[in-house]
């Protein structure tokens, strides 16, 4: 049997911030969550996990209908909220049912827990963050939901072949 589970995730905020690195810091600050400088890292505040997604691009997650208050610095916020769907995959075989439709290297070397990035699973555009040892988190456009929990699904029924 397989060690791998997928469950829906809950409604949260989600808001995208574009500023200048040399802004990061301020903007942060502001926020109440470092924004690191390591791309493709999440770094985690009070209200708000930020994942450095590209040079000057933070995705904010925080608690279903906040907001970010003033960031202080010339930038870009988008509430995106509505924008996608996620879910929550668990267990000691979930980089494996990944690997089914992903093309990335999930091990612990290449993908250690607290790094996240845009790919692909099957022919969705996803964000994939490993939250935790045998946690990860799969992010993707709303109208391929579907497609991706049916494509999760088997990939965690196939894992278990």
């Amino acid at each position: 049997m397989a060690d791998a589970t997928v469950a829906p995730r809950p409604p949260e905020a989600q808001w995208l911030l574009h500023c200048a690195p040399a802004d990061a810091a301020t903007a942060g600050a502001a926020l109440g969550v470092t924004l690191g400088s390591a791309m493709l890292r999440a770094t985690a505040g009070a209200d708000w996990h930020a994942l450095h997604l590209a040079p000057d691009e933070w995705l904010l997650i925080g608690t279903a209908g906040a907001g970010p208050g003033a960031v202080g610095v010339a930038h870009a916020l988008v509430d995106i909220s509505d924008r996608s769907l996620g879910f929550t995959l668990s267990g000691r075989d979930v980089p494996a049912a990944l690997n089914a439709a992903c093309p990335l290297d999930l091990g612990d070397t290449a993908f250690p827990v607290g790094t996240c990035t845009r790919t692909v699973f099957g022919k969705a555009t996803v964000m994939l963050w490993r939250t935790g040892d045998s946690v990860w988190r799969i992010d993707c456009g709303r109208s391929f939901a579907p497609y991706v929990g049916a494509l999760l699904a088997l990939a965690v029924e196939d894992a278990d072949a």
